[in-house]
């Protein structure tokens, strides 16, 4: 995916589906996309109903370089 176009707007459409397998299947899909253009997409999954979704969306943005992302992730830990 890495930035593509295509591939931005079918995460971003796959990030507002009902299952969650598909839901996180998306966040996982913008692992490596730059942060400025992941983190509007996953910041409002930190809210998701489902805590896993929830969590890859932090990972993703904390590996991009997001540091409240990880913030988020210890503290759910915590």
């Amino acid at each position: 995916l890495l930035g593509h176009p295509e591939g931005i707007a079918f995460a971003a459409q796959h990030l507002g589906a009902t299952q969650e397998s598909e839901r996180r299947m998306a966040t996982e899909l913008l692992e490596g996309v730059p942060l400025k253009t992941s983190r509007a997409l996953l910041r409002p999954r930190l809210q998701d109903a489902s805590s896993h979704v929830a969590a890859t969306s932090a990972r993703v943005l904390a590996n991009a370089g997001d540091k409240d992302a990880l913030r988020w992730l210890v503290q759910a830990v915590d």
